[in-house]
């Protein structure tokens, strides 16, 4: 099975900048997405920092990164996997408030990941860690060791 492994999107960078929505945009239409659709792949593995700020999230933005990707992604019908990043989470010490869950929890395609887990992929182990804090580090480091 083929998996993109997608680093850190920062949707709305540059202070929610058009100019780079409209990049994202392009390239999302004419690279990404007809890539991963000539080469059939289904799954998408994004590593966290999905959105750009901690504290909010730009409604445009949203309703842009909606548009051009997570729509995509559902019409096409491919998973999309993210890990909770720094940048996702409103508290430095938990990742319970975070953008990935309060904002895209209707996308049945989506899963983001808020403790770490072994999952498979084609039969391989994987270990998924989200982002570190103050809550979450003991038993990351249990689950790690």
């Amino acid at each position: 099975m083929q998996v993109c492994i997608l680093g850190d999107t920062h949707f709305g960078m540059r202070g929610d900048s058009l100019e780079f929505h409209e990049h994202y945009r392009k390239f999302y239409e004419t690279v990404f997405f007809p890539f991963l659709e000539k080469h059939n792949i289904k799954v998408i593995y994004q590593l966290g920092d999905l959105f750009d700020r901690r504290k909010f999230v730009n409604y445009n933005t949203l309703h842009l990164v909606r548009d051009y990707f997570f729509n995509k992604a559902k019409q096409l019908g491919i998973e999309v996997h993210t890990l909770i990043g720094n940048h996702d989470i409103y508290y430095k010490n938990t990742l319970d408030v975070n953008s990935p869950i309060l904002l895209l929890s209707e996308y049945g395609n989506l899963t983001a990941y808020q403790k770490p887990q072994t999952i498979e992929i084609d039969g391989i182990p994987v270990d998924i860690i989200p982002w570190i804090c103050d809550e979450n580090e003991e038993e990351i480091m249990k689950f790690i060791r």
